[in-house]
């Protein structure tokens, strides 16, 4: 069993979640997500090393190390960002 900690992944997901187009579109140009294909390859090699987890793109890995650090300040970060981009 790998357990998957995915980042930003650029994908449409966000177009079926009702979010703020012009938001969604200002998160985007950030080009913070990295590709399908990359997340996929990522996942793989996990699974086939045997990885008990695996954290998929760069700012996954810095919000798990973000939230070790300092948990209540970087919940507090992401619900900031989630609503700036989601509405209510």
């Amino acid at each position: 069993v790998t357990v998957v900690f995915p980042g930003a992944i650029d994908t449409d997901i966000a177009k079926n979640s009702h979010a703020n187009d012009e938001r969604l579109q200002k998160f985007r140009s950030f080009k913070l997500g990295i590709t399908p294909v990359a997340a996929a390859t990522q996942i793989l090699r996990a699974v086939e090393k045997e990885r008990l987890h695996v954290y998929v793109g760069t700012d996954s890995k810095a919000l798990s190390f973000l939230f070790r650090q300092f948990p209540n300040s970087t919940i507090g970060l992401m619900g900031k960002v989630m609503g700036a981009v989601f509405p209510d």
